[in-house]
């Protein structure tokens, strides 16, 4: 009873301790908004003191006007002529310097220099903040300067503005999976797709965020859709036969990576994850020759080794899977499993190799005291 009362105690300070973490981020989020907001609010206090006194510097001007001029009608044009003039001015003045200043912030973006972007686009929101391409730059900055409650918050702002534009939602659904809040991301996914239903990125981005939800069937549906629009990107196949693999449609599997292959035959997990494929289908021999092409692209990989080894002892081809235990171990000496398997390879091959018994003693105490902790490897 005590345990479990020990057990919902930690329960409930683990929610408290979860609705705090929420509820700084909440409020990191408003005072972030309210500083910007005030910023606003302080830059059109000042361009209205601005513009009330050039309207009252001009005053005197059009009094001495006035007292000069010797025809009445010319004394009537100028009730309206200098607001006429003055007040459109700020209005599309400040709009092309927003602009600019966006131009001028992408540019920044580009070349790394967040900081420096970070102000023309808070410039340009200063000027106008009903601008949605300033909101969303400096919801991009603010993801590279490490504060990406800021930049969801600008996001929200950009899509408030303009709901229709896809990347808006779909850099928001990016940003909320780095976040780890896959089920909010899923739902901004949905939207890009609902908007923009040929891009074959945001299926890819959806059903990658569905693989980590474990959806996988609505995961491989997705990259089904995404390879209807690009068949041509090797990366798409690739995660598509992941997925199938995940569900034991292995034979399905390998297909995809095949396809990969033929588009990308240098990357190495493609080749190392057909080889795990094979494998569960009996294939060993194929499995092999699959592990061989990815050591060929990369060999310092201890799993491929590792599962190579594996293989060839079921294949009771005992000499080559000591020979690939053993550079897995050169990889990654302190695995226990290592030096027990090919402990367990060598008792295999005791009839044919006796003098190899002491040998695989020493191996497995080794691998015992491993697990244990009692002892470091040392190959």
């Amino acid at each position: 009873m005590q345990m479990m009362a020990a057990k919902e105690s930690v329960e409930f300070l683990t929610r408290e301790t979860e609705l705090s973490k929420s509820s700084v981020e909440q409020i990191e989020t408003l005072k972030s908004q309210f500083l910007m907001h005030l910023q606003v609010l302080l830059t059109e206090v000042y361009e209205k003191k601005s513009q009330i006194v050039q309207e009252i510097s001009q005053v005197p001007q059009v009094v001495a006007q006035e007292k000069e001029s010797v025809k009445p009608e010319a004394q009537q044009p100028t009730d309206n002529s200098p607001q006429q003039q003055v007040e459109p001015a700020p209005t599309a003045g400040g709009q092309l310097i927003a602009d600019d200043y966006i131009k001028q912030g992408e540019a920044l973006y580009l070349a790394g220099n967040y900081e420096e972007a970070l102000a023309c686009f808070e410039k340009a929101i200063l000027l106008n903040n009903n601008i949605d391409e300033a909101w969303y730059w400096r919801g991009n900055v603010l993801i590279k300067l490490e504060r990406p409650e800021e930049g969801l918050a600008c996001f929200d702002r950009a899509i408030s503005l303009k709901p229709e534009r896809y990347e808006f939602w779909y850099n928001k659904a990016n940003l909320l999976g780095r976040l780890q809040r896959y089920e909010e991301a899923l739902l901004s996914y949905e939207k890009a797709c609902e908007i923009a239903p040929d891009n074959y990125a945001v299926w890819h981005n959806r059903a990658a965020f569905l693989g980590k939800l474990q959806r996988y069937q609505e995961a491989i549906a997705c990259y089904e859709c995404a390879l209807a629009i690009k068949d041509t990107d090797s990366e798409i196949w690739h995660n598509r036969g992941a997925m199938l693999g995940k569900i034991q449609q292995y034979a399905e599997a390998v297909a995809s990576y095949d396809r990969a292959l033929e588009i990308n035959p240098n990357r190495y997990e493609t080749w190392y994850n057909r080889g795990n494929m094979l494998w569960r289908l009996l294939r060993y021999a194929d499995a092999v020759v699959s592990y061989d092409r990815a050591i060929a692209i990369q060999s310092d990989k201890y799993e491929v080794w590792y599962n190579r080894g594996a293989v060839l002892a079921r294949m009771h081809c005992y000499q080559e899977a000591i020979e690939s235990y053993e550079k897995a171990i050169a990889i990654k000496p302190n695995d226990f499993e290592l030096w027990h398997n090919r402990g367990v390879v060598f008792e295999k091959c005791r009839s044919t190799k006796q003098q190899l018994l002491p040998t695989n003693k020493q191996l497995i105490l080794k691998a015992t005291a491993m697990k244990r902790g009692l002892a470091k490897a040392n190959p």
